[in-house]
This record gives C-alpha cells, structure tokens and sequence, in this order.
C-alpha cells in the first residue's frame, strides 16, 4: 500500500448520518478510521454549497436540469478554489463524507463537489507525473487497491505516489 495517505471521498444519503449539516451538501470528516480519536472536524464549508436559488431551479425539472445545474455548481465551485483546496487537503488525511438530503443516487447536489474535489486530486497527481495510461485491464485490481482513481480528461490513471506509479508501471505488459 502507498506510503501517502489514501484520498477518499465517499456519497451517503442524508438518512444515514448528518454530521454538519449545511444546506443541502453536508459534510463529515471522520477521524475514526486509522486509529483516529474520532473527533469530528467541524470546518465551515457552508460557501461550498450550492445556492437556494439553483437547488430550487434544478428541482422543478431535476431530470432536464441536470447538466445545467453541475456546469453551474462546477463554476461555482471553481471560484472558490482555497476552500476546494482545504477540503480536498481533508480527504487526504482523513475520510470526508458528503451527505446529501436532496435528489437521488445518481443525481444530487453532492456528486459535482464529489467530481470537482476528484478532478482537482487528479491534477495533483498529474503534476506529480503519478500517471498510467495505456492498456491497464491486466492491473486494474491492483490500481484500484493501491489508491488510483481514473482521470477520464486524460484517459489515464493517476497513483498516489511516486513509489505506486513505480511499482504498477513495473507490472504491466511492454513498456510504458
């Protein structure tokens, strides 16, 4: 397993657990795995969610809006890139829950911020050069296990460090 911190960023319905509660997007940052003490961290990330006004917007049409309202939240998000920052910084450290109480599984106001705080890993690693591209089926398990997330932008997987880029790049087929 990587010598770094495992990023890790995980959607739960609102029913489940509400820790900090804002808006619509709630945030938990658990310190109980990796014998933590459990103490919660109770950052404000309130500016991070998204408005009344586009939660209501998107609702009335949720299943036409859809791609409207994460193009919104997405410029939003990116014009508050220190606060984006310090929560993707969180879910290097410790597990960060997004929790939402509106919208479905596969559609709720939690998924942008999900994608946004990936893409920006994503990029840190890529500046890093973590990266694995090419023909990837025969390792994939082992990728995922060692903390890869796929970078769609780039078609390429991004590790989690230099010692993880090393070792799966001595495991795969021909030379990369």
């Amino acid at each position: 397993m990587s010598s770094e911190s495992e990023f890790s960023v995980d959607l739960l319905p609102v029913q489940r657990t509400v820790t900090i509660s804002i808006r619509d997007v709630h945030f938990s940052v658990d310190d109980t795995e990796g014998g933590g003490s459990g103490a919660k961290d109770e950052t404000s990330f309130f500016s991070l969610c998204p408005s009344e006004k586009l939660l209501a917007w998107w609702e009335d049409f949720p299943e036409q809006r859809w791609d409207e309202f994460q193009r919104l939240y997405r410029r939003k998000l990116e014009s508050q890139s220190s606060l984006c920052e310090q929560l993707r910084q969180h879910a290097l450290a410790q597990r960060v829950i997004l929790v939402y109480s509106r919208g479905t599984p596969s559609a709720n106001a939690a998924i942008p911020l999900k994608q946004h705080l990936e893409e920006l890993e994503c990029r840190r690693r890529w500046q890093n050069g973590w990266m694995i591209g090419g023909h990837t089926a025969g390792v994939r398990s082992e990728i995922v296990s060692r903390g890869g997330i796929y970078y769609a932008r780039h078609k390429a997987w991004m590790m989690p460090s230099d010692g993880d880029t090393r070792f799966i790049r001595s495991i795969l087929p021909g030379n990369f």
